[in-house]
């Protein structure tokens, strides 16, 4: 469940910060699978649905970039047409896969994969931009930003059956926008950088835009939003120290796991789990569960670095780890013992 919010939420934004201390609730054990496909060079995962049907990417053994949907043990390999370089970021409730492909000589182009017909779809395209996907919601209502040069970044929101892509850019000295989440409700977040080349998060519905920052912020960046309107994301501080964060109803909760040297929040889960990634002294990464307001370190076993990238609502979570090569893996949580914490 990626982070995210209904939002009647456009009228009141920008609030305090909260930190959370609470006691744990008892929780169980994750349990881990690497996704792997032979022959691969290295692989990550980036999207889960409900289903613990899994979407991402991988390098086969000459270096070329391929896109992947799992599913129950079952690995099918998914590529654009013609293209140089495919990845999957996400997929959703009913197993449309999203992503987009490099054509050779031409623009990115995001499309949609159908799990149970095998049909792709392209976004509608403008020939001007190329289109990076981002997220997708139940609805098929995919979103990501769209690049036409220097200076010419939107974000952009559109069904790859519709007839129109419409492209987002917050009003004001904007000098780029960016797409990265979008809920059942069609509440889409992302960052801004503004005319004094500072980063700002910012929701959009049906027309409106509503930015907002952490207090204390310097560049704010809101990474996805959960069907009941929770922002995740992170931010940095005038030390250059980089936070997690959620937001709800304009308060905003702050996550710093202790000791770390940076934090993030990908996304929560249906115990109200936390989940992000942390770094360490030496610059390793781990990914982190947050319960009750008490820290669980998240880390594949086997492997030196951890990265989540998305929590399930069943609180299964999928990522990538280091083995060598990078490598994807899903840890599911046992029916019953969500949430898990190790």
């Amino acid at each position: 469940m990626q982070c995210e919010r209904s939002l009647g939420l456009l009228a009141c934004m920008l609030a305090s910060t909260v930190m959370f201390r609470v006691a744990p609730a008892a929780a169980g054990s994750f349990q881990y699978e690497t996704l792997s496909v032979t022959g691969q060079k290295s692989s990550y995962a980036t999207g889960i649905n409900d289903r613990d049907q899994v979407a991402g990417g991988f390098d086969d053994a000459s270096g070329q970039s391929h896109g992947f949907v799992w599913d129950k043990g079952a690995f099918t390999q998914v590529d654009g047409s013609g293209a140089t370089y495919t990845e999957l970021g996400s997929i959703n409730a009913r197993g449309l896969a999203a992503g987009y492909y490099l054509p050779a000589g031409g623009s990115a182009i995001s499309f949609t994969y159908d799990t149970k017909t095998g049909q792709q779809q392209m976004l509608k395209i403008n020939p001007k931009y190329g289109f990076y996907e981002e997220g997708i919601n139940s609805s098929g209502v995919m979103v990501g930003f769209a690049e036409g040069g220097k200076n010419d970044f939107h974000g952009f929101d559109g069904k790859t059956n519709g007839k129109n892509v419409k492209l987002l850019t917050v009003p004001g000295g904007t000098i780029e926008t960016l797409a990265f989440g979008i809920n059942d409700s069609g509440v889409v977040v992302g960052s801004y950088l503004d005319s004094a080349a500072i980063y700002h998060g910012y929701m959009y519905q049906a027309g409106a835009y509503v930015s907002f920052d952490p207090p204390g912020s310097t560049a704010t960046a809101a990474a996805s939003i959960t069907d009941d309107g929770i922002v995740c994301g992170n931010y940095t501080d005038a030390s250059g120290q980089t936070h997690g964060f959620t937001m709800s109803g304009g308060a905003f909760t702050v996550y710093d796991y202790p000791e770390a040297a940076s934090s993030v929040v990908v996304g929560v889960g249906p115990g109200g789990e936390v989940v992000g990634n942390w770094t360490d002294s030496t610059n390793t990464q781990h990914g982190f569960v947050n319960l009750g307001g008490s820290y669980y370190t998240i880390d594949k076993p086997g492997g030196s670095a951890t990265t989540i990238a998305a929590v399930s609502s069943k609180g299964s979570l999928v990522g990538y780890f280091t083995e060598g090569q990078e490598r994807g893996f899903i840890a599911r949580c046992p029916t019953g013992q969500s949430p898990c914490t190790q």
